[in-house]
């Protein structure tokens, strides 16, 4: 075995005990502290990812040992490289839900619910068949990497509808779900609920959910925007949502990914650009060589009250005011060009959140306030 794959063994077996242990990663890294080992968090998350090429020092793999009481002679034992690699072929069935279907009756029976393909089989147009999907990673050390994968829906012989994501993490090798998807008339929405296949050494225990945007049910659909709520690549595995969408047909092409790139961001209504990027904006405007949606753009400008530090937009009231003043034509105009170059530029001041994470300050944040509040009993 060569010392690129026995350094890959030992982060794996560490790995596989870190996340089985009761402590998280940075409670882990700070009992490591005891033996002499001291790491900040991004140098400890380098050299204890099976991704990262970083050999981890023997310090810490003897730290580590004597905190996850690992027999250190196990980590030299075992596996050639081969069974290390990660297996990306996706797996025969599609069907990998194994729900019983009477447990699906028992929940959703007599209600006003989409899930039964023997008696909701048109419903089901549009949202069958294949879907190219992307989202914004949610890996802490990739702010603005585009992921993408493919989704495929498909009646299942339970009579229930079954969806299979296969996910290029970009970081060479391919995540699996495999789950079921219903649908609501009430809220007019989808839902789809997956568990993570463990096919790897790089799989993990996870399930994930997604709900997507209000469509219309039995018509065909060629886009969806989602909101999926999963635990968040990295060593923490943070509660996550964020965005997600999906088409029919992929998207390759790197200047629509980068008009879409705000889209997929977690935002509001409102938009909030610092003054300084104002030219910038009107520059790339410009370069539209539409000078009606330049002149609309000056007329906001001009119109706006908040002149010190930012400018603040609302989506809403803008695409209001380019329909009422040239039509809907110039209000999709808007929509596709002004509102993307906008969102951009808040994008990248950080007025905009890429996903919604819940980490240990949030936590102990609200405990501390509910406890002080003498609503919690345990010290």
């Amino acid at each position: 075995m060569t010392k690129e794959a026995l350094n890959k063994k030992i982060k794996i077996e560490i790995r596989k005990a870190m996340d089985a242990s009761e402590f998280d990663d940075n409670q882990i890294r700070y009992k490591c502290n005891e033996f002499g080992v001291v790491y900040s968090q991004g140098r400890f998350s380098r050299y204890t990812s099976p991704l990262n090429n970083d050999p981890m020092p023997v310090a810490l793999a003897v730290a580590l040992c004597n905190v996850l009481n690992i027999d250190m002679n196990s980590l030299f034992s075992g596996n050639q490289i081969e069974n290390l690699l990660p297996q990306v072929s996706p797996p025969e069935d599609i069907n990998g839900a194994e729900i019983p279907k009477e447990l699906l009756d028992n929940l959703l029976s007599k209600q006003n619910y989409i899930y039964d393909t023997a008696t909701d089989i048109c419903h089901y147009n549009c949202i069958e068949g294949d879907w190219y999907l992307c989202f914004i990673s949610t890996h802490p050390d990739e702010p603005d990497k585009i992921l993408h994968g493919k989704m495929t829906v498909s009646y299942s012989k339970s009579d229930y509808c079954n969806a299979h994501i296969s996910l290029d993490t970009n970081r060479g090798f391919e995540k699996q779900y495999s789950g079921i998807i219903f649908g609501s008339h009430s809220t007019k929405s989808w839902y789809a609920f997956l568990k993570a296949n463990i096919k790897n050494e790089f799989s993990i225990a996870e399930f994930c959910s997604l709900t997507f945007q209000n469509i219309a049910f039995n018509q065909k659909n060629d886009c969806m925007l989602s909101l999926c709520l999963t635990s968040a690549a990295g060593p923490e595995r943070l509660p996550t949502v964020h965005r997600v969408l999906f088409t029919r047909n992929k998207i390759e092409d790197e200047r629509i990914l980068r008009k879409i790139h705000s889209s997929l961001l977690m935002n509001t209504s409102e938009i909030i650009v610092k003054e300084d990027d104002l030219n910038t904006i009107r520059n790339e405007l410009k370069n539209t060589k539409n000078k009606k949606l330049l002149d609309f753009y000056e007329s906001l400008i001009s119109s706006s009250e908040d002149r010190e530090t930012v400018i603040k937009f609302d989506d809403i009231i803008l695409l209001k005011q380019a329909k009422k003043k040239h039509g809907e034509d110039f209000e999709k105009l808007v929509a596709n060009e002004l509102l993307t170059v906008l969102r951009r530029y808040s994008a990248e001041d950080k007025y905009i959140l890429r996903f919604g994470k819940i980490n240990k300050v949030a936590r102990t944040v609200v405990r501390g306030i509910l406890k002080e509040a003498g609503l919690l009993d345990l010290p």
